[in-house]
């Protein structure tokens, strides 16, 4: 099995991007500065090796290929979150 390039940081906040289109409203979900989102963003693009979010004058907005990842990180975490749901139930 490959090691994905990207981190599960990454991915978890390039879904607050995705979801508010907005660096700095992601930023504060995720509570990180805006630097660390784009950041963060930009990194996971170039894991990617594709163009996740546009710059437009009023903020960002979503690449088609944009699109089709958020999608897909959002199935991630919730797959994510059913691993950690059932070790709380089968834990001690």
């Amino acid at each position: 099995m490959r090691i994905p390039g990207f981190s599960l940081e990454q991915i978890r906040t390039f879904v607050a991007v995705a979801s508010v289109q907005n660096m700095s409203r992601a930023a504060a979900s995720v509570h990180l500065t805006q630097g660390a989102v784009t950041q963060q963003v930009h990194h996971f693009e170039r894991a990617l090796g594709v163009q996740l979010v546009e710059r437009i004058s009023h903020g960002i907005r979503l690449t088609p290929a944009g699109s089709a990842v958020a999608l897909a990180c959002l199935s991630a975490m919730r797959e994510l979150e059913s691993i950690q749901e059932a070790a709380r139930l089968h834990g001690t």
